[in-house]
């Protein structure tokens, strides 16, 4: 998938699993919309707006713009528009709306955090999900004796967002500090 971007193909696999359980019947499709945009901001920062979805984010580095469509019979087509990219030095960055389809159950966000947890084969947090005017979210850091992932769920309606930032886990305070940032500045439209 773009760039190698494991925890995108982690989630990918985890949300089609938990949308409804079984294996989607068509391969995925990919559409790149835009690749490695490199325009900054006054901060040095790259101002992310999804081509396709209902999302902005800023990323440290520059990001590809994407939108995944895999069909399944028992709930239709299933679309993901993506905002990603992978830097030299070991992080990525990734923020996914997955538009479920009127079959589709609501995911159990609790489980996709399980499910990151198991592929780093760690121990899986608690969250505390919140809901508010009918929106659901919630933070979660699932740190592997490699890798550390800091994720914010959220479902609004029929949308389910996730923004990762997955680093090396011996980048401490500072890939936190970073992936901090740039889970802060995701919003939806």
């Amino acid at each position: 998938m773009l760039h190698g971007n494991r925890f995108l193909t982690i989630f990918f696999q985890t949300v089609v699993f938990l949308v409804h359980a079984v294996s989607a019947n068509a391969e995925p499709q990919l559409v790149l919309h835009r690749k490695w945009v490199e325009t900054q901001d006054a901060d040095g920062w790259y101002p992310a707006k999804s081509t396709k979805g209902h999302f902005f984010i800023k990323s440290p580095i520059p990001f590809n713009d994407y939108t995944i469509t895999t069909v399944d019979e028992n709930i239709g087509t299933l679309v993901i528009h993506g905002v990603g990219s992978k830097s030299t030095d070991g992080y990525e960055f990734g923020a996914l709306e997955t538009v479920l389809t009127e079959k589709s159950n609501p995911p159990n966000l609790q489980l996709l955090v399980d499910a990151v947890a198991k592929k780093l084969k760690t121990a899986s947090p608690n969250v505390s999900f919140h809901e508010k005017e009918g929106k659901i979210f919630g933070f979660a850091e699932v740190s592997g004796s490699n890798r550390t992932i800091i994720m914010r769920l959220s479902l609004i309606q029929k949308r389910l967002f996730n923004v990762m930032c997955d680093f090396p886990t011996e980048q401490g305070q500072t890939g936190r500090d970073i992936c901090k940032q740039y889970i802060e500045s995701f919003r939806t439209e």
